[in-house]
């Protein structure tokens, strides 16, 4: 596992672009990622929570666009409730690690 301190910091900056009111749920998923999630890895995680973030990072890079990256191709696809998961899931993430 990577310093603690560290992935703390990403998952913080993670949390904080998916609560910010002012954009559009999709637009705060993409953030999250792109500003802090890519930067993990699984091993940077405890072994009981490196599956769940090789799902998350799975459904947020399914996709492939050359044109637009696979995340936002990734995020498009998605449906309304999906994207409310993922945020639902990524959250859920970050609260079971503290």
């Amino acid at each position: 596992m990577k310093d603690r301190g560290y992935v703390v910091e990403k998952l913080y900056v993670t949390f904080d672009a998916l609560a910010r009111p002012d954009a559009p749920p999709r637009d705060r998923l993409e953030n999250a990622y792109i500003s802090s999630l890519m930067r993990l890895k699984a091993d940077d995680f405890p072994d009981d929570f490196k599956a769940r973030f090789e799902e998350i990072v799975a459904a947020l890079s399914a996709v492939e666009n050359p044109a637009s990256g696979s995340v936002k191709a990734s995020i498009e696809a998605m449906s309304d409730d999906e994207v409310a998961k993922m945020i639902d899931r990524i959250c859920g993430l970050i609260f079971a690690l503290k």
